[in-house]
């Protein structure tokens, strides 16, 4: 009987524990909040909230670099094919490597690309080609300039207009909409604009991680042209309670008369860093001897050898 007692009261003090365990999980994601309304809708003071979390959270990344492998998967019997990319932000500054898109079954090539924006040039170099380009321009607004960007930029907000906390501070608080997909866990933003629509789904517990991110493009007439999914599977905490995403999907769906059509991209990561300082000689690139480039800033080619003042030689300062 005695032993009987003991196992009851074993039993219990366990099932006491992960419920006590389960709750503070859960306080410390509200806590944060403040006190949350009882609709799944946020309200305007809790959306502030969410905003200044997620802009706390994201600004606890100085910087950051992240290499990863990008498998992509056509639905028209094509075989997968697969790139390699490094790519890096510090403040404004970007860097992006990548090798050149060659089927899974093959080995990598040994060209790559590589954009370094350095808070002054954008330099473009093709090592093939040892060829090049020098602007005093960064658009991002562009989509076919620069060309920083990589299939990562999404995992940190949107792929032009800056990661999240950036979107946000950009928005008025009753511009976008904010509903809970598991209280006080995970919640939905959601952006709506005449040309396109967007919503996040926000880890809460993750450092205001991303978990998922869906874009949907339309026509002048409101149809959709296009539609976005990224779906993160599994993430990492880098360093003590900074997440981010180390595997993900992001398939796009193109609709026309005739069919749709559908690109798998898993973006599998190798290596991920924040914080380092070694990521900050990244930004200062030079190009390599021999190469030949041509200078937008003093409209004139650099050959090797070249005896005119370079723009590149002009290195601007760490912020």
């Amino acid at each position: 009987m005695q032993k009987l007692l003991t196992t009851i009261f074993r039993i219990f003090m366990v099932i006491t524990s992960v419920v006590f365990v389960s709750s503070v999980v859960s306080a410390s994601s509200a806590e944060k909040l403040g006190n949350l309304s009882d609709n799944n809708t946020l309200t305007i003071i809790e959306k502030n909230s969410i905003r200044n979390r997620i802009i706390s959270e994201q600004a606890k990344i100085n910087n950051l670099y992240v290499k990863f492998n990008v498998i992509v998967t056509k639905d028209n019997g094509e075989p997968p094919v697969k790139a390699i990319y490094e790519w890096a932000a510090s403040g404004e500054k970007r860097y992006r490597k990548n090798t050149f898109y060659r089927p899974t079954n093959e080995p990598p090539t040994e060209r790559y690309g590589l954009a370094v924006w350095d808070g002054k040039f954008l330099k473009a170099y093709d090592s093939e080609i040892n060829n090049g380009s020098v602007r005093n321009s960064h658009d991002p607004k562009n989509p076919d300039h620069p060309v920083t960007h990589s299939p990562y930029t999404r995992q940190l907000g949107t792929l032009t207009d800056g990661n999240l906390s950036e979107v946000l501070t950009k928005i008025k608080l009753d511009a976008w909409k904010a509903e809970w997909t598991d209280k006080p866990k995970k919640v939905v933003l959601s952006f709506y604009t005449p040309g396109y629509d967007q919503e996040w789904t926000i880890d809460l517990e993750k450092s205001c991680m991303i978990s998922k991110y869906t874009s949907k493009v339309k026509s002048h007439k409101g149809k959709v042209i296009s539609n976005l999914i990224l779906t993160v599977s599994e993430s990492k905490e880098v360093k003590p309670g900074i997440w981010l995403p180390t595997k993900s999907n992001t398939r796009v769906i193109f609709y026309n008369k005739d069919k749709s059509i559908v690109d798998d991209n898993d973006i599998i990561v190798e290596t991920i860093k924040i914080n380092e300082s070694e990521i900050e000689k990244l930004f200062h690139f030079k190009f390599p001897e021999g190469a030949q480039y041509y200078d937008y800033v003093i409209g004139k080619t650099i050959k090797p050898k070249s005896k005119l003042k370079q723009t590149t030689d002009v290195q601007p300062k760490d912020k």
